[in-house]
């Protein structure tokens, strides 16, 4: 990894702001930066592409075309961060992107979990919109390969009904559909993706395909529309056999998109696009069609396979085989955070807790951190971690709690310092 940039040191006359963000990652440090002409922007110095990869200078290139693509499609624009400069310094790669103050997908949906997030009406428009930035993107032969709701931003303008609009991040080893990436023949860089979010051709060490973008973006929808993540797991293991065996029930969503007959095609086509074979989902342009009303229902069902051809009349009646029986419904746990004085937060899957999510229990929020700690899940086991930056101990039972612990119903959340016996803002953890 590439030295540290420090606070106030210049580089390519970008001022590094170390001390307003600063983050690491596998490929690259992000920092803020100031422009010369006094803009923040996003600066990040990079481990991978090494200069002394012999696809290095072929992936300059291949950034300088995705960049070229982008600002010659007007829409493509809206939905894209902006990919503002690219040069190389003290033998290592940097670009520097438009700075934006902004939550992602994943904390949107931590407000939605504590009902104070867009209500259902306005993440059926975001995610209309999610879908029609991504047939934008595959029509100019871009596939983001990265999907995550962490790489969605959602800008507030409360001009638009969904009170949000969308930006896509992250692009930097996005893949073009017509044009061979790079690394493609590298072993030891591979095609870029996250865990729980991998398409099945990420999991099978393919070349991701547009299919791959819609794959991930079913997972994402299935959390936005309140189904929630069908495959979401601890282990990669499990993550895969579910992902390549087709473990997804039918989604049940959590309200009315236009009407009953649209959310039951909705919902067809979300399950749809979780195919394990990539010519059997639908295609993203296919897929903001249904959430419009206006795609046709899907043939063959949920195997993608077309209707027989109609038999002649001198043909005999086919043994009807059994018709498979339906997956059963994902058993599905909830923890329920209960107030000191009323009031309650429901949890369904991974959600990081934090001041802002416990402000309406009182005035104690304030001795919460930003996060404090994690709740997740395995199966219908919960457990809490706490989060290392939180200025006080996340409390459970009383006891300060060290790295990750089981939570059980009836359990008490706070925070607080064990050795003093204090304790703030006490949650009863309830499990059902």
């Amino acid at each position: 990894m590439p030295r540290l940039y420090k606070h106030g040191q210049v580089i390519n006359g970008y001022t590094i702001k170390r001390d307003d963000f600063y983050n690491t990652g596998a490929m690259a440090k992000a920092y803020a930066a100031e422009a010369s002409d006094g803009k923040k922007v996003f600066f990040k110095q990079y481990a991978s592409p090494s200069i002394r990869v012999p696809w290095y200078r072929a992936y300059i290139d291949y950034q300088e075309e995705l960049k070229r693509r982008i600002e010659a499609n007007a829409e493509l624009n809206e939905f894209c961060y902006d990919m503002l400069d690219f040069f190389e310094e003290k033998r290592c790669y940097h670009q520097v992107f438009g700075w934006c103050e902004a939550p992602d997908i994943s904390k949107i949906l931590e407000k939605v979990r504590a009902g104070k997030g867009p209500n259902f009406k306005q993440r059926c428009i975001l995610a209309r919109r999610l879908m029609g930035s991504m047939t934008t993107l595959h029509k100019a032969n871009i596939i983001h390969a990265d999907l995550k709701p962490e790489n969605l931003l959602a800008i507030k303008d409360d001009s638009i009904a969904a009170g949000y609009k969308l930006v896509l991040i992250d692009m930097d080893y996005s893949v073009l559909s017509d044009k061979k990436a790079p690394w493609h023949d590298d072993p030891d860089t591979g095609y870029v993706g996250s865990p729980n979010y991998y398409s099945p051709e990420h999991l099978r060490k393919e070349v991701p395909l547009p299919a791959s973008d819609v794959f991930t973006c079913s997972l994402i929808l299935h959390d936005l529309l309140g189904a929630g993540h069908p495959y979401e797991s601890e282990e990669l293991d499990d993550y895969r056999d579910k992902a390549l065996n087709f473990g997804a029930p039918k989604p049940r969503l959590e309200g009315e998109i236009k009407d009953a007959a649209t959310t039951e095609l909705v919902a067809d086509y979300l399950q749809a696009c979780l195919n394990p074979d990539p010519a059997k989902r639908p295609t993203a342009e296919a897929l903001r069609d249904a959430l419009n009303g206006k795609a046709p229902p899907l043939e063959g069902g949920r195997s993608g396979s077309k209707p027989r051809p109609e038999r002649t009349r001198s043909e005999p009646e086919p043994t009807r085989p059994e018709p498979e029986p339906e997956p059963e419904p994902v058993v599905v746990s909830s923890l329920i955070l209960e107030g000191p004085t009323g009031g309650s937060i429901t949890v369904k899957i991974k959600t990081t807790v934090g001041k802002s999510v416990v402000g309406q229990f009182g005035e104690d929020a304030q001795f919460w951190s930003e996060p404090q700690f994690t709740l997740d899940r395995t199966g219908t086991d919960w457990k809490v971690t706490h989060d290392s930056n939180a200025q006080n101990e996340t409390i459970l039972n009383g006891k300060a709690v060290t790295g990750t612990q089981p939570v059980k119903n009836g359990d008490q959340l706070a925070v607080g310092n064990e050795a003093k016996s204090i304790v703030k803002l006490p949650l009863k953890v309830s499990i059902g």
